[in-house]
């Protein structure tokens, strides 16, 4: 269980800043002539996470793509689909796919053909990420120091903002810049900034589209979407099995 968790919180790091990590108490700067600056942006960015989800909701989806240059200057791109419904999330990315539902987690990976399932042991916990990520994003946002604001047009803002020491520390990143749509009300880029001598010197993440309605369908259970009456699906014939789960 824990290198599944592992694994996923490392190939969902666009979708989630890289803000999943902290563990810190968080300490509240104090700019309150930039208070409305930072509420504008805390409020876009949480309409991301604050959908709930019924039987009968639609499922969200999220598309992105992050860039990301390393200490040797190398060039690496992920592209990333999520979607999320009713106890369940399915993530599509360059890396890896992931299925998810109250009873299992489960890893494709498809460069080493290799395919790791556990059990869902904590399935309330680990359906409500959004409270959870909107509570850690909302302390995180509030916590940084505001470096500038510019606005790019009528609509779009730059936002510019600086990391305190513990942040500092904790996260390997100086500043993080965000260009966003005030009318839409979406995230339209994300730079991150990493620290001087940290394994990365930066990352871009573009954000294609946001739907919190989409039309896509948790047709099977995350268990059938890789096998079928204990045998793999013909796509994964040849795949090696992880299998991790208490009672196979």
């Amino acid at each position: 269980m824990r290198t599944m968790l592992y694994i996923l919180k490392k190939i969902t790091t666009g979708l989630l800043f890289g803000l999943c990590l902290i563990n810190a108490r968080l300490t509240y700067a104090q700019q309150e002539n930039n208070t409305k600056y930072l509420q504008e942006l805390v409020a876009i960015d949480a309409l991301a996470y604050d959908k709930k989800f019924d039987k009968h909701s639609k499922s969200s989806y999220i598309h992105y793509t992050s860039t990301v240059i390393d200490g040797e200057g190398d060039t690496h791109t992920s592209t990333t689909k999520f979607y999320r419904g009713y106890q369940c999330a399915h993530l599509f990315s360059s890396e890896a796919d992931f299925y998810m539902d109250a009873q299992h987690f489960i890893l494709v990976l498809n460069k080493t053909r290799t395919i790791v399932i556990d059990d869902n042991t904590d399935p309330t916990k680990n359906m409500d990420l959004s409270s959870q990520m909107k509570e850690l994003r909302t302390e995180f946002f509030k916590s940084c120091v505001l470096e500038s604001y510019q606005e790019l047009d009528k609509h779009k803002r730059k936002m510019v903002l600086k990391l305190p020491d513990n942040l500092h520390k904790i996260m390997n990143t100086r500043k993080m810049t965000f260009i966003y749509d005030v009318h839409e009300k979406k995230i339209i880029k994300n730079e991150i900034e990493y620290a001087t001598g940290y394994k990365y010197k930066k990352m871009t993440i573009e954000y294609h589209e946001l739907n919190l309605s989409a039309a896509y369908r948790f047709k099977a259970t995350a268990l059938e979407e890789v096998m079928w009456k204990n045998k793999l699906l013909e796509k994964y014939k040849g795949y090696e099995v992880i299998d991790n789960r208490e009672n196979k």
